[in-house]
């Protein structure tokens, strides 16, 4: 019996991994087309019909980075809480600072990226991952309010997040993962005697996931 061929990778992909490469090793500002195109032996030219900028190539590869780890929390989460929406998006927010504490490179390549264009960035956070229907969520609809809690929490989590492993914020590592968790949890407007709960068990879910970071931005 023949073995089943392992499907190849479109162009797309391949420019998406040795971006992702690139981003992890030499930071997101440092890549540039013309450094991808020695890499990938094709002209900076190519990359345009793929992506509209780097930033949008950066977005997703943040948005697998936000997936992976809700992935991990769905297969790692006791199933009493793996309903509970909210919940589930705090220990993926907590874990995804974790990682940027672990790994200095990947919160690098966070900080640049947003640095370098907020507003694209923006458009890939978290909560649209784990709240891709608008479910569990405390808003006005008639007034878009969605739209502005998303905006306000990707803007407080970059620079909540720089501000902090950029060394500018002075506090331990753990008061910082409550603070930065509660403040957004707040922000979508769940009633504060939720989010104490929420931070409680959130944290210690967190610590029960075993989470193996390795370069490239694998997560396992």
């Amino acid at each position: 019996m023949m073995k089943s061929m392992k499907r190849r990778m479109t162009t797309r992909e391949k420019i998406l991994e040795a971006a992702k490469r690139s981003f992890y090793r030499n930071g997101y500002t440092a890549t540039t087309y013309a450094h991808l195109s020695q890499e990938m032996k094709t002209s900076p030219g190519s990359f345009s019909y793929y992506f509209s900028s780097k930033a949008s190539m950066a977005g997703e590869i943040y948005v697998e980075i936000l997936q992976k780890l809700r992935q991990i929390v769905d297969e790692r989460m006791p199933e009493e809480a793996k309903e509970r929406t909210l919940l589930k998006y705090a220990v993926i927010s907590r874990l995804l600072v974790d990682v940027f504490h672990e790994d200095e490179k990947v919160f690098r390549f966070y900080y640049e990226f947003g640095k370098d264009d907020i507003e694209i960035a923006r458009n890939f956070n978290l909560m649209n991952v784990v709240f891709p229907d608008d479910e569990h969520l405390f808003y006005d609809e008639e007034n878009d309010e969605r739209a502005l809690i998303s905006s306000a929490i990707k803007g407080h989590s970059w620079f909540t997040n720089t501000d902090f492993f950029n060394g500018k914020l002075n506090c331990s590592f753990e008061y910082f993962s409550d603070y930065h968790l509660r403040l957004n949890l707040l922000m979508m407007k769940v009633p504060s005697e939720i989010v104490e709960r929420i931070i409680e068990y959130s944290r210690t879910l967190a610590e029960e996931i075993h989470l193996e970071i390795e370069p490239y931005f694998v997560f396992k």
